[in-house]
């Protein structure tokens, strides 16, 4: 969370070499991070302090930085940059403070500013009042990239005030949207909003993901509203309508406290979904919690989070998960499977028809994606907060999660102990049904 780098030799698990950079830091600013970026020999960095950094893929030793964001203007960093082309895309958290969102392309080799594509207005211009720290859209989770098109597709965040809207009558375009543009120049190609005029903070936080479509590429993205949204990538025409893989109950925060469904971690949050090419299905992991939420004028000081008035979760015991498969031609569920607690972290698929996933409460799993059933789980006693990755190694297949703590979920799953990484072999299943 303090954006410490590690390089693990993945046959062994032994530490080839680290960097913890200096953080300089704000009163109030958090320390998020969701990974690196890897190209050219390097590794890519961003910094809670609005930094870029390259490092030395053999040693960890700092080649640049370079400064992205103000911090003093409510700016952090918390997302894992894009590597691409030569290229590094990052764009910045802190829509809750007010800031302008933005994203942004550096030159990998050496950090030069090639372009930045702000997400709203300025202050006093267009939806903007000229008064108090208004503003979103920020972009705090990697996009995705089309090569053969030079298409960048990017999600946005809420307006801010987060729940009251009255300073901001609607319908705050691009903030809540996912976005297209081209990546040599950062122009516009089309967004789609997937909450105009957000009262409930339903960022769109998931990272999109590209797949085909019936011979045509499409987006989709898992949004924190939770509904999945699917668009065509050429011209942003939609594929089908939203379809919701958790509760739904909405209403507009008043004096009052209201109970939402979902809350607004998610829906789905920063955990990415999976496509599966065989059977053509997306596999979401879901966040089915409420939460109580109300709204009101705030006065916003400095770079001070400006939720407009409030937001507390339900009991834990309200807070489940979801792990729904639909299908990208049609949008139908396929099947969906009720979770003990929530997997934030989000789910990773193989080639092998096998999803794997990690739960709140520290269950692992390994599913079926025809059918959601179990068919390998482990208890690691330890919330898990990210995806999974599978890899091949001298002909092994390995599996590896890193569990610990998660700053998110309104802090309903605590865990104070140490962050862990465990990788497993996974062996074949034969036909007599041993392991």
């Amino acid at each position: 969370m303090r954006d410490r780098v590690l390089a693990l030799d993945a046959s062994t698990g032994n530490v080839m070499w680290e960097f913890s950079p200096q953080l300089h830091l704000l009163q109030g600013i958090p320390t998020i991070n969701r990974g690196v970026a890897v190209g050219q020999g390097k590794v890519f960095l961003l910094t809670a302090d609005d930094r870029l950094v390259a490092l030395s893929q053999q040693t960890g030793q700092l080649l640049y930085q370079v400064s992205v964001a103000n911090e003093s203007k409510g700016y952090f960093e918390s997302m894992s940059p894009l590597y691409v082309d030569g290229k590094v895309f990052v764009g910045s958290a802190g829509g809750d403070e007010g800031v302008r969102g933005f994203e942004a392309c550096y030159l990998a080799s050496n950090g030069q500013l090639l372009w930045r594509r702000y997400t709203v207005p300025k202050r006093g211009e267009g939806w903007l009042p000229a008064s108090g720290q208004h503003g979103g859209g920020a972009v705090w989770n990697i996009p995705a990239y089309n090569p053969q098109g030079g298409q960048l597709f990017f999600g946005t965040g809420n307006p801010s005030p987060d729940f009251y809207g009255v300073s901001r009558l609607g319908p705050d375009p691009m903030t809540d949207a996912v976005v297209s543009v081209n990546a040599t120049t950062g122009k516009v190609n089309w967004y789609r909003q997937e909450v105009k005029h957000d009262l409930w903070d339903y960022d769109v936080a998931s990272p999109p993901m590209l797949f085909p479509v019936q011979g045509k590429l499409a987006v989709g993205e898992a949004g924190k509203d939770g509904q999945w949204y699917e668009w065509y990538a050429a011209n942003g025409q939609p594929v089908f309508s939203p379809v919701a893989f958790v509760k739904e109950q909405h209403r507009p925060p008043g004096a009052q406290p209201n109970m939402e469904w979902p809350g607004s971690d998610g829906g789905a949050n920063y955990g990415p979904s999976a496509y599966d090419p065989i059977q053509q299905t997306v596999l979401i992991s879901g966040i089915n919690g409420p939460e109580y939420v109300k709204a009101g004028p705030t006065h916003h000081t400095s770079y001070r989070v400006d939720d407009g008035t409030s937001a507390s979760p339900a009991p834990a015991g309200d807070w489940t998960g979801t792990l729904t498969s639909i299908r990208v031609n049609d949008g139908r569920i396929e099947w969906q499977r009720k979770l003990s607690t929530p997997a934030i972290g989000g789910v990773t698929t193989t080639m092998g028809g096998v999803a794997f996933f990690g739960e709140a409460n520290g269950m692992l799993y390994a599913v079926n994606m025809k059918n959601g059933q179990t068919l390998w789980q482990y208890d690691a006693h330890i919330p898990v907060a990210s995806a999974p990755i599978v890899y091949k190694l001298d002909g092994q297949i390995r599996v590896t999660y890193v569990l610990g703590q998660s700053a998110s979920l309104q802090g309903l799953f605590p865990y104070l102990g140490k962050t862990k990484v465990l990788t497993f072999q996974i062996k074949a299943r034969h036909a007599t049904g041993a392991t």
